[in-house]
C-alpha cells in the first residue's frame, strides 16, 4: 500500500515531476490528470499532461455535488451490506456509495451518483465516511427505498439457497463531507 504523500499530482506513486510516465498519458488510464478524457482529479506536477498548477479538472456533476455539499456542510450516505449469522467476520458490500434524492430512485440513477462521489473521494475533496452517520438524521428514505428493499428480498431468498454464506441484510448509515482540498476547490469556484 502506497503512502499518500509519496504520490505524483497524477495519482501515480513517484516524486510528482511526472518523469516516471514521461507526461504519455492514455486516454482512461486512471491517472486522474484530465487530459484525453482522464478522469481529472491531478494536484499540480502534470505539465502538458492537462493540469497545470495544482488545477484540478471537475465535472458539471461534481461541481453541483460539491456546491450542495458546501451548503450543507454534511449529508447522509448509506451502504448496503450482507451479512453471515454464523459469522461475525463474514461480510460482503452490496452497493456502496448510496445517496438518496428519494426512496423511490433507480438503480441507474443511484449508481450514476455513487459515481460522481467516489470520483470526488478519490480526488481527495470529499470523504465518504460509513463510521460517522449524522446524528438525529432520520435515515428512513434509505430503509424504505425500493432499492434497499430489493436488496433485503434478494438477500433473503439467496439465504434459502443451500451453501449461501449471506443471510442478513444490512444498512450501515454514514455520511460524508468536503475535505480542505474540498473547500478550496469550492471557494476557487466562486
Amino acid at each position: 500500500m502506497s503512502d499518500e504523500s509519496n504520490k505524483c499530482g497524477c495519482g501515480h506513486d513517484h516524486d510528482g515531476s511526472c518523469e516516471e510516465h514521461d507526461n504519455q498519458h492514455e486516454e482512461n488510464d486512471g491517472c486522474g490528470c484530465g487530459s484525453d478524457g482522464c478522469a481529472g482529479g491531478c494536484e499540480g506536477g502534470c505539465n502538458g499532461g492537462g493540469c497545470e498548477g495544482g488545477v484540478i479538472y471537475i465535472t458539471e456533476e461534481e461541481k453541483d455535488f460539491l456546491e450542495r455539499l458546501g451548503r450543507l456542510a454534511f449529508m447522509p450516505l448509506a451502504r448496503f451490506i450482507m451479512r453471515s449469522s454464523k459469522s461475525e467476520h463474514m461480510e460482503s458490500v452490496g452497493l456502496e456509495p448510496v445517496y438518496l434524492q428519494d426512496k423511490n430512485d433507480s438503480m441507474e440513477t443511484v449508481k450514476q451518483i455513487g459515481a460522481v462521489l467516489r470520483s470526488l473521494e478519490d480526488k481527495y475533496l470529499i470523504s465518504l465516511d460509513y463510521d460517522m452517520p449524522l446524528l438525529n438524521y432520520n435515515y428512513s428514505i434509505y430503509e424504505e427505498s425500493e432499492l434497499y428493499q430489493l436488496f433485503c428480498r434478494t438477500v433473503r431468498d439467496g439465504a434459502k439457497q443451500g451453501g449461501f454464506l449471506f443471510d442478513l441484510a444490512e444498512l450501515e448509515r454514514g455520511s460524508m463531507a468536503l475535505t480542505t482540498l474540498g473547500q478550496d476547490a469550492l471557494d476557487s469556484l466562486e
